[in-house]
C-alpha cells in the first residue's frame, strides 16, 4: 500500500509536472502571441505615420510648386509694370505739348499765307517746330495717319460725317486735329470729318 500511495505520489507528482508543463507551454504561446499582437500594431502605427508623412510632404511639394507659379506670376507683372513705367514715363509732358505743337502748326499756317511780309518769322518759327517735332519722336511720339484713310474708332474721332463722291465710304476727308500715338499707345485720338454715302 505504501508503495501504491507511492506510485500515486509520483503518478500525481508527475502529472503536475505535465500541467505546469503544458500551463508554461501556454502561457508562452499566449505570450508569443500577445507579442506578436503588439509588433503588428506597433508596424501598423508605424506604417500609419509613414502614409501620414508621405500625404504631408506631398501636400508641402504641391504647395511649393503653387507658390513658385505665383512667385513667377507675380516677377512677369512687376517686370511688365516696370517695363511700362519706363515706356510711358513721358506720356504727361507730350500730351502738354500737343497744344503747343498744335498752335505752331497754326501760327506757321497763318505766315505761309502772308509770306512776303513773314518770310524771316516764318523760317524763324519753322525751325524750332521742327526741333520740337524731332525732340517729341525721340520720346516716341508718332502722328496718327488720318486724311484719306479708312476710318477707324482707335485712331480717329469723327466729329462730322458728309457725303462725297470723291471719297470711298467710312474715309476720312478732312482733319480738324492731329492725333498722336506714344510708343503704339493713342494719347490723342485725330478729330476728323468721315465720308458716308
Amino acid at each position: 500500500m505504501l508503495q501504491n500511495n507511492k506510485e500515486n505520489m509520483e503518478d500525481l507528482l508527475e502529472n503536475q509536472d505535465l500541467e505546469t508543463e503544458e500551463q508554461e507551454k501556454d502561457q508562452q504561446e499566449k505570450g508569443k502571441s500577445i507579442e506578436q499582437e503588439k509588433q503588428a500594431e506597433e508596424q501598423d502605427k508605424q506604417e500609419d505615420v509613414e502614409l501620414k508623412m508621405q500625404e504631408k510632404v506631398q501636400e508641402y511639394e504641391e504647395r511649393l510648386v503653387r507658390l513658385q507659379a505665383e512667385f513667377e506670376n507675380y516677377r512677369k507683372r512687376t517686370v511688365k509694370e516696370k517695363e511700362d513705367i519706363y515706356k510711358f514715363a513721358s506720356e504727361d509732358l507730350v500730351k502738354n505739348l500737343l497744344p503747343v505743337l498744335d498752335n505752331f502748326e497754326r501760327a506757321l499756317d497763318s505766315m505761309k499765307e502772308n509770306q512776303e511780309s513773314n518770310e524771316g518769322y516764318q523760317k524763324g518759327i519753322d525751325m524750332v517746330y521742327q526741333q520740337l517735332i524731332q525732340a517729341l519722336e525721340k520720346e516716341g511720339l508718332e502722328e496718327i495717319k488720318a486724311l484719306g484713310e479708312p476710318f477707324d474708332p482707335n485712331y480717329h474721332h469723327a466729329v462730322f460725317q458728309e457725303s462725297n463722291e470723291d471719297y470711298k465710304d467710312n474715309t476720312v476727308m478732312e482733319v480738324f486735329q492731329k492725333g498722336y500715338t506714344l510708343k503704339d499707345k493713342v494719347i490723342r485720338p485725330s478729330m476728323v470729318k468721315v465720308c458716308i454715302h
